[in-house]
């Protein structure tokens, strides 16, 4: 079995939201691509290793946490299905965080945007549609993807 055919098996399993499938399937293509392997089985810490550090040249320790602990599940569940007798990514430790700044902004903020969208109307086409997101976001406390995909039957 190779790791999209374990990946395929566990989102029929395990996993109901399409979007978290595609990231899976995402990061087992992407892990597959690197090491070209044929059989799960064949995956040790030398492969683990040189995909991890592959992964940080190019993206932050955040995305490559995000992809250990894909194929972490992944192979707990290769492992629990007995398809493997030993996890190689379980031994592996995520990378430390970077120190994020908040995000939020400070009061009084989003009556300042307000106003120079109402100010500068010409600049922010169609202004009456701006001002009404920033208040939206503003009011619910949405994130920018829940409003990105927000639908009229969400009501």
């Amino acid at each position: 079995m190779n790791v999209e055919q374990l990946t395929d098996l566990y989102l029929a399993i395990k996993i109901s939201n399409p979007r978290t499938a595609r990231n899976y399937e995402d990061n087992s293509r992407r892990f597959s691509l690197f090491c070209e392997h044929s059989s799960i089985d064949e995956i040790d810490y030398s492969h683990i290793k040189n995909w991890k550090e592959n992964i940080l040249e190019r993206a932050t320790t955040t995305t490559w946490n995000t992809y250990l602990r894909h194929m972490k599940a992944l192979f707990n569940f290769a492992k629990q299905k007995d398809y493997i007798s030993t996890n190689p990514f379980a031994d592996i430790a995520f990378a430390p965080k970077l120190k994020t700044h908040k995000k939020t902004i400070q009061n009084g903020t989003i009556q300042d945007i307000i106003r120079i969208i109402n100010h500068e109307p010409d600049r922010y086409p169609p202004y009456w549609f701006w001002t009404m997101v920033s208040r939206f976001l503003y009011i619910t406390g949405i994130r920018r993807r829940q409003l990105v995909h927000i639908t009229w039957e969400q009501k």
